[in-house]
């Protein structure tokens, strides 16, 4: 029998990280009697064996099995955004449900959340391209959730907040029929996939967050010292590969208001984003600098002197500002 709802982690090097969530899906799929409608799956590009000596463990101590998946370090060493991305296709490729819900493993989850998932799926027969479950409470107060086929109030409405990819649960179906080795290395093929789908099927959005960590952040706030996985470069780079994510939706029929809204958000204090890659250390090479100037070709002559912030401004300054 096929399953609703597959919890999806991606994970690399943070065994203990991943006991913690796995110990808490375990107490919820078992509190709500969901062992039926939910399985686990674990897509693992650890350089160690510690995660899977944990799961292993778990799976002998737990009610329901963690399918577990060790990756080969291929993957890993053509880029870390390469490696992010085949992690994550890794599992739709190993999962058996309807719709998959990648959750990191430093997510916190809300403990009903698995319970309100699994209602929306079994009360709805339409199909799902996404259901959006991230917070929206900052931004729009939502009474009631919504179903709706069009695409730019979808990402106007959430206002493009699909960046963490716990965001949206999505369709594992349409997901393998519309993503391929081909999406890999941007760091963002969740965000692909939105760009590909929405409005082919209907979006269900739910009204309030099903990460814990956004309700309540106050205790949580202080638990969050997690290892860094990535380097600053990296994250620099995600960030321009999603700019490029930004110009690609002139391919997908997005209109240009929407398109335009989605750059004003990524522009807005663009300044202090500029300067807070700097201060946190990334190395400007001449790849990052090509990549930054196509990315950014929107801003016209304006994105040179972004590059002579990146490049010229002293760090000392940053620092003394930032003490």
């Amino acid at each position: 029998m096929t399953k609703n709802l597959t919890i999806a982690i991606p994970t690399i090097n943070r065994p203990s990280l991943i006991k913690n969530l796995l110990y808490d899906l375990d107490k919820q799929i078992n509190n709500l009697n969901l062992l039926n409608d939910i399985e686990i799956v674990v897509s693992d590009n650890s350089e160690n064996n510690q995660t899977e000596l944990i799961i292993n463990d778990l799976n002998r101590n737990f009610n329901i099995k963690i399918n577990y998946y060790k990756n080969n370090s291929d993957q890993r060493l053509i880029s870390q955004a390469h490696s992010f991305d085949s992690n994550v296709n890794n599992l739709f490729k190993n999962s058996t449900s309807k719709y998959v819900w990648v959750v990191g493993d430093d997510d916190f989850i809300k403990e009903d959340a698995l319970n309100i998932i699994n209602k929306i799926i079994l009360k709805n027969r339409s199909i799902f391209t996404n259901i959006y479950v991230d917070s929206l409470k900052p931004y729009t107060d939502l009474s009631d959730d919504i179903i709706t086929h069009d695409k730019s109030y979808f990402c106007k409405l959430t206002k493009f907040r699909s960046g963490h990819i716990a965001a949206n649960i999505f369709n594992r179906e349409i997901w393998l029929s519309s993503i391929s080795q081909d999406d890999y290395g941007s760091g963002w093929i969740h965000n692909i996939y939105l760009i590909k789908n929405l409005g082919k099927n209907k979006t269900y959005i739910y009204r309030d967050s099903l990460k814990d960590e956004y309700i309540n952040f106050e205790k949580y706030k202080y638990d969050k010292k997690y290892k860094k996985v990535f380097n600053n470069n990296y994250y620099f780079t995600a960030f321009l590969n999603n700019l490029e994510l930004l110009h690609s939706m002139n391919n997908y029929d997005f209109d240009n208001e929407t398109i335009l809204y989605g750059f004003n958000l990524q522009y807005k204090n663009f300044l202090l984003t500029i300067l807070s890659f700097k201060h946190k250390g990334v190395q400007i090479n001449k790849k990052i600098l090509k990549k930054f100037l196509k990315s950014t070709r929107n801003l016209g002559f304006k994105r040179y002197f972004y590059v002579f912030i990146l490049i010229f401004f002293p760090s000392w300054i940053l620092r003394l500002l930032k003490n």
